[in-house]
């Protein structure tokens, strides 16, 4: 028995499956559409093909492509993209086959000569898949009435001579060209419904049809982008009329870029006189470009104000005579702006640079030296180009963020700020020139560079929630490095700024180095321990009952501050927005703290302690208004007592405001207030104010905790209320203040001895101190006591100085 070895039947496989590659895959194209596209072929390019399926259109030269889209045949194809080339120069030809037979057809494309007839616009409609047309000729007429399909996106006209109606403006393209109109041309004359899906437009205008359709601005409610075609020549246009530049009755709502473009033979031309409202299209506006010839300042105006637009707008002038003819500042743009232009013979230094940031000049072939007159606090980026200027670079070039003088004829003294970098790098910048001493392969020499070394001989205390420290210097270079930081120049090679980011605790340092020189410095830096100013307790707009500590070098970290009152410790977070830390008064705080008592607080952060500030604890403040009646006052002021729950004895504990205005506190008990008030006159002459007798608050603190609740000021008070007793402006009788017969604690001096332990409940002959409020609507006072910050360090200097975020160095203190 024989055998067949293994590589032969290898080799028999695989001989038969190249043969099967190599077979042509003939794709089954619907009929009716095979028999249209062979017909297209005979009929624009006279190209006879004897047997309809002995070509495959799917692949005929490009000019079809098809796909698969029936799930109940997956064997047949239906066109999708039709794209016929230029036939026959000179010949014209009118597309009469019925083009809705490819029901899938997404893509068309007519060039030459070829025209699509006005059957297939009546008929467009039937095309639901069809995004995109882009025909280069049409004369053939177009019903007013036309429907377009919903799917139609882009819509692109080259060559056309005929009108276009209304629908083509109230339908579902997105971008719509018209390019080179021709005699018989011509637009709705006015839109009447609202379109939000056309986002860019391009219409041309010319001498036979300059209109636009009216309510363009209105009804277009998402045009971002609208580009005119501006055709005014008129050496080569017979009978040529002059016409007005097109106006909008009203804005644009959201256009963003205007566009325009003249087309001429730069011999004799229309001339557009513009004014400074020019621009005035729409509030969202962020870009004009204008190409070409034909727009000139009004010689009725010094310059174009263009203020009034959105900063950072951006302005590009092309081979233009809108600054050619410029006399003296010819735009004075929005803060932030750009400028661009490419082939304009100008005086640099005629441009009003005030709120330039970016200006590139390409091509400008009017000599001149380098413009100096720009403000390098804002000037950020400078190109010159290709361009007929000569001279040498002013020093104040060093100045500028980003530059770039390139093929000029600039000679002269390279400032020492190129010769730092050297001509690998500064080459970038100022090569190719006609310098004598400077080119690609000079080597770095930086002898004038120079630091303020005032931060650096310290260790600077900088506040928690960071800062920014600005160091100055000559010829630092235009980058600086560093790996922890945030390190930037603001003015390059003189000044720039580390941003100090939110910390806690000390020995902290930062390395920076000077990519010019490859010299690095170290600043060495301690956050400032934390310290309580004050503290109020009050309660927020949810009903809870808060203690609010203020003060500074608080955490903001996120790591939390530790709070002490006397053995009690907790943590608790600051509050970014305010810079406050808030801690709730919960059943536990009432259970352990006692009425009336004062306690010591501390913050402890990142290691650091802070000074001692005495609490005073009350459980409830407020007046008895069972009714939440408002208190009435007499306008003409007063003196009022109040029935309430005040919790002490103490008047320096006490602190009364009407709004933000401080009254007179005349007496306090446990259960009343008395107080006097000024008059509504006297009030609103401090708020600059005429008679207003309502909506005040009446403000009381007690030892830090807060009340507050409506007054009204009534011209004849109503005096039947039994919760207040209003008197008519009379003298404040002889109060003398009650010795309490349960002791409380007064001192508002925080020190870092404990306050007293006695009690309310445990009485005491011994008196106690009088309070000094250092603050009338809060408890606590501020005395910094940091003896037990140890801020030594041997490896340092123990000089310390204090930053705030300022630009002058000036502002450390030692």
């Amino acid at each position: 028995m024989k055998f067949i070895t293994f590589p032969f039947l290898f080799l028999i496989f695989f001989n038969l499956l190249n043969f099967i590659q190599s077979q042509p895959i003939q794709i089954n194209l619907d009929p009716r559409e095979n028999d249209i596209a062979i017909s297209l072929l005979e009929n624009v390019y006279n190209i006879k093909i004897e047997n309809n399926n002995s070509i495959d259109i799917c692949k005929f030269r490009g000019f079809f492509k098809c796909g698969q889209y029936d799930p109940y045949q997956p064997n047949i194809y239906s066109i999708n993209y039709i794209n016929l080339p230029q036939h026959r120069i000179g010949f014209n030809h009118i597309i009469e086959e019925d083009l809705t037979v490819f029901t899938y057809l997404s893509f068309l494309k007519l060039s030459g000569g070829i025209q699509l007839s006005t059957s297939f616009f009546d008929n467009i409609y039937k095309l639901n898949f069809l995004t995109d047309i882009n025909i280069n000729n049409q004369s053939q007429p177009i019903s007013n009435d036309t429907k377009l399909p919903e799917s139609l996106n882009k819509v692109f006209f080259n060559y056309i001579s005929v009108k276009l109606g209304s629908g083509w403006f109230e339908s579902n393209i997105a971008d719509f060209t018209i390019s080179r109109p021709q005699l018989g041309y011509g637009l709705p004359n006015r839109l009447i419904k609202n379109n939000d899906r056309l986002l860019k437009l391009n219409l041309a205008i010319t001498h036979y049809y300059p209109n636009l359709p009216i309510g363009i601005g209105q009804y277009l409610l998402n045009l971002t982008y609208l580009e005119f075609g501006v055709f005014n020549d008129i050496s080569s246009n017979q009978g040529y009329r002059s016409f007005n530049f097109p106006t909008f009755r009203r804005p644009f709502k959201k256009l963003d870029q205007f566009v325009v473009i003249f087309y001429n033979s730069r011999v004799d031309y229309q001339i557009f006189y513009l004014t400074s409202s020019f621009l005035n299209l729409s509030s969202s506006l962020t870009t004009f470009q204008t190409v070409g010839l034909g727009f000139e300042i009004s010689p009725n105006i010094n310059s174009l104000d263009f203020s009034y637009l959105n900063p950072g707008f951006y302005f590009n002038i092309e081979t233009c005579s809108l600054i050619e003819k410029c006399r003296n500042n010819c735009f004075i743009l929005p803060e932030n702006s750009s400028l661009r232009t490419f082939g304009c013979l100008f005086n640099i230094s005629l441009v009003d640079f005030k709120n330039i940031s970016s200006i590139e000049v390409q091509y400008n072939n009017f000599p001149q030296q380098l413009p100096t007159n720009f403000n390098q606090s804002k000037l950020k980026n400078l190109i010159i180009q290709d361009s007929a200027i000569f001279g040498s670079i002013p020093k104040s070039y060093c100045l500028i963020n980003s530059f770039k003088i390139n093929y000029l004829k600039i000679d002269g003294e390279v400032p020492s700020c190129i010769q730092c970098l050297g001509g690998a790098k500064g080459g970038e910048m100022i090569l190719p020139n006609q310098y004598l001493e400077f080119g690609y392969y000079v080597e770095p020499t930086c002898t004038n560079f120079k630091l303020d070394e005032t931060y650096f001989n310290k260790i600077l205390l900088v506040d928690t929630n960071g800062t920014n420290i600005y160091i100055n210097g000559f010829d630092l270079g235009w980058q600086i490095n560093s790996s922890r930081n945030n390190v930037y120049f603001v003015i390059p090679n003189s000044k720039f700024v580390i941003e100090i980011p939110i910390g806690v605790g000390i020995n902290h340092s930062i390395n920076i180095t000077f990519e010019n020189t490859k010299i690095t410095k170290t600043l060495y830096y301690n956050y400032i321990p934390p310290m309580i100013s004050h503290y109020s307790c009050l309660t927020d707009d949810y009903g809870f009952d808060k203690l609010v500590l203020y003060g500074s070098g608080f955490d903001y970290t996120g790591i939390g501050n530790i709070l002490s009152i006397n053995n009690l410790s907790f943590i608790c977070l600051t509050d970014v927005e305010s810079g406050t830390i808030s801690l709730p008064f919960f059943d536990f705080f009432h259970q352990q703290l006692v009425e009336g008592q004062g306690y010591n607080i501390t913050i402890t952060v990142g290691g650091q302690k802070s000074n001692i500030t005495p609490l005073y604890y009350f459980r409830s403040i407020g007046i008895d208004n069972t009714d939440n009646s408002t208190i009435k006052l007499n306008n003409s002021g007063g003196f009022i007592q109040l029935n309430g729950t005040f919790s002490t004895y103490d008047r320096n504990l006490v602190t009364v405001k009407i709004n933000d205005i401080p009254l007179k506190v005349i007496n306090v008990t446990y259960t009343t207030l008395a107080i006097i008030y000024p008059s509504i006159t006297q009030i609103n002459i401090i708020y600059n104010k005429t008679v207003n007798y309502s909506d005040f608050n009446l403000i009381i603190n007690v030892g830090g905790h807060q009340f507050k609740t409506n007054i009204d000021y009534v011209y004849n008070p109503d005096t039947t209320n039994q919760t207040e007793i209003i008197f008519p402006i009379p003298k404040p009788p002889g109060i003398i203040t009650p010795i309490p017969d349960n002791n409380c604690f007064g001192n508002d001096t925080a020190t870092n001895s404990p306050i007293p332990t006695s009690t309310p409940n445990n009485p005491s002959n011994t008196p106690f101190p009088t309070p000094t409020l250092h603050n009338i609507t809060t408890g606590g006072n501020i005395t910094n006591n940091n003896n037990n910050n140890n801020n030594n360090n041997n490896n340092y200097t123990t000089d310390f100085g204090t930053i705030t975020e300022s630009e002058d160095p000036t502002t450390i203190t030692h």
